[in-house]
């Protein structure tokens, strides 16, 4: 059996997840259909584009812990470090922000402006969102993805081979001098996080790494909750593919927005 990074894993219920591209795609849509509303409403305001995956800093899940040894040789525990996310170009004017949102400063309806600009609850953003949707969100579907996601998470720490192999990464910390039950704890350790990373947070960030590897916990793991989620997914299939193809249409739409000229 191959020792596999969580770079590697994929668990079937991401075949129901938007992928990076497909959400920027989406945002990229929506806010190509919010600045045509603004302008065409005399708005003097744009928001701008949405970061693009290739722009972006992404690191390994860390769905069973830490597991990139690239990113922990740099930052320990600590996330990459971030991009700055554009700014809106300036601040919303109360009209602006009446006719972007659909709400006014206390975050309650706005509703003369709404009926003013004929636009829908959320402004601009509600218009734009109803155009990309085409139809009311898939609430139920979501829900389910949702349970799966977590339910699936949560069954495995109480398999058997889980269990086994947690100890097995446990004593392997151990023999190095690190008292950690699991490697939820290493990674939620409070300690790890405070101001930057420090060359003791890095050697047993690495130390975590090199343990997941020897006792191959992340593909023993990942096939545990792979099962798990294989069978609610057909248990639940006809609402999932209500979502899948909610989800496709959205891309589709936003596609055709982008496309366009005006």
């Amino acid at each position: 059996m191959s020792k596999l990074e969580a770079t590697a894993t994929v668990l079937p219920i991401e075949g129901f997840s938007l992928k990076a591209g497909d959400v920027y795609i989406i945002e990229k849509g929506k806010t190509k259909l919010v600045n045509r509303c603004m302008q065409e409403r005399h708005m003097n305001y744009s928001v701008p584009d949405p970061v693009s995956p290739k722009d972006s800093i992404t690191e390994p899940s860390r769905r069973y812990g830490i597991s990139g040894k690239k990113l922990a040789n740099l930052r320990g525990y600590h996330p990459p470090k971030t991009k700055e996310v554009p700014e809106y170009p300036k601040k919303l004017t109360q009209i602006q922000r009446s006719v972007l949102f659909g709400t006014d400063d206390a975050g309650n309806p706005a509703t003369s402006e709404l009926a003013k600009y004929n636009l829908p609850p959320g402004g601009c953003y509600g218009k734009a969102e109803a155009e990309i949707n085409k139809g009311e969100l898939p609430n139920s579907s979501i829900s389910v993805a949702r349970m799966i996601n977590s339910s699936s998470f949560s069954d495995s720490l109480r398999h058997s081979a889980v269990r086994r192999v947690f100890k097995a990464w446990s004593e392997c910390m151990s023999h190095q001098g690190y008292e950690y039950a699991s490697p939820l704890d290493s990674v939620g350790d409070p300690k790890h996080y405070k101001g930057e990373p420090t060359k003791s947070e890095i050697k047993t960030a690495l130390t975590d790494i090199a343990c997941k590897r020897e006792t191959n916990l992340i593909q023993i793991w990942s096939d545990v909750e792979r099962k798990i989620q294989s069978g609610l997914i057909r248990r639940n299939k006809e609402k999932l593919d209500v979502l899948r193809s909610f989800q496709e249409k959205q891309i589709a739409n936003s596609r055709r927005v982008i496309r366009e000229r005006r």
